[in-house]
């Protein structure tokens, strides 16, 4: 998509409710919440929209995802 919305992609190419995008710190993945397995779930994928995993697979609805911080000099201090 471009700085001015235009040109949108669908990236999840499903038919269920995919919503509320939440790039990683890093901006190498995107959690979102979708209603595809019949209630809310968190999944992530890749940018192009590779790889979608359900990450939560819960009975119950799971919403709005979020990332912690991660600072990579952190990372790199503890190795």
């Amino acid at each position: 998509m471009n700085a001015d919305g235009s040109e949108q992609k669908n990236l999840t190419k499903n038919p269920a409710n995919d919503t509320r995008p939440c790039w990683a710190p890093d901006g190498k993945k995107i959690a979102f919440m979708s209603s595809r397995d019949g209630n809310w779930q968190i999944y992530v994928m890749n940018l192009d929209g590779s790889d979608q995993r359900n990450l939560t697979n819960s009975p119950d609805d799971e919403m709005s995802p979020s990332w912690s911080p991660f600072l990579p000099s952190e990372a790199n201090e503890k190795q």
